[in-house]
């Protein structure tokens, strides 16, 4: 068996930022699940049940946040293992939820690492979500939202570097890539990460979630903004064992 215990770093005050900040989302798809039209022949039986799923890992990651005062990886628990397979099936899941089709994902050869499933669900929901929020009133809001996932060594002058992060040398990179509108000049991009309020119009938690998601996992952020062009990364820590060509 292999293990990993790290401290929840997070504060009384940011685990009781975490439910706010995440169940106003999920009363939406409580009501799309209320709405669904189960008996039609119109009743898109693969959305609900991923998002019911969905429902049930916000829940798992609203106790994993707030509850735990360590965070225990084991190689036993399916929910403490990523690889390849897991990852497409969750952003296949988020793309059943969110808009189906839409998400055009590139997960290279990953193997077995140390997470949390229902963590990294809603991670990745969020950032796809924002991200195809980004590029609404574009020209290109009808574009796929690009995804990718490799190996990456650690991200040198990384936007967000949580205290831990520089403890491990290998990571598990999320790219987030759209052609929206790009976050303001005029603003510095560290402040995003300080609002615990979503800006007006936006969708998602906002990227003060992924913020204490990322402070949990070790796991800095970028990220790289011009209008018509951004890209959000989110680099997993590889903790113990594997060492990954990069």
């Amino acid at each position: 068996m292999t293990e990993v215990t790290l401290s929840n770093p997070l504060t009384i005050e940011e685990r009781l930022q975490i439910p706010r900040l995440i169940e106003h989302d999920s009363i939406t798809y409580f009501a799309i699940l209320l709405n669904m039209p189960i008996r039609s022949t119109e009743f898109d039986k693969e959305k609900y049940e991923a998002i019911i799923q969905h429902l049930g890992s916000v829940e798992q990651t609203i106790d994993f946040l707030t509850q735990s005062p360590d965070i225990n990886f084991e190689d036993v628990y399916s929910a403490c293992r990523l690889d390849k397979r897991t990852i497409t099936d969750l952003l296949s899941r988020v793309d059943k939820i969110l808009h189906k089709g839409r998400l055009e994902a590139s997960v290279g050869d990953i193997d077995t690492f140390l997470s949390y499933k229902h963590l990294m669900h809603t991670v990745l929901f969020n950032f796809i979500k924002n991200s195809l929020n980004a590029q609404l009133g574009t020209n290109d809001g009808d574009e796929d939202l690009k995804v990718n996932v490799a190996y990456s060594k650690f991200p040198e002058n990384s936007v967000f570097i949580p205290d831990g992060a520089r403890d491990y040398t290998n990571f598990v990179v999320f790219n987030f890539h759209n052609k929206g509108r790009g976050f303001p000049k005029d603003i510095p991009l560290k402040e995003y990460f300080t609002r615990t309020v979503p800006e007006r119009g936006a969708s998602g938690f906002g990227l003060y979630f992924t913020k204490l998601a990322a402070k949990v996992l070790r796991a800095p952020i970028n990220i790289v903004s011009e209008p018509g062009d951004t890209t959000v990364s989110f680099y997993h820590p590889v903790y113990v064992g594997l060492k990954p060509k990069v």
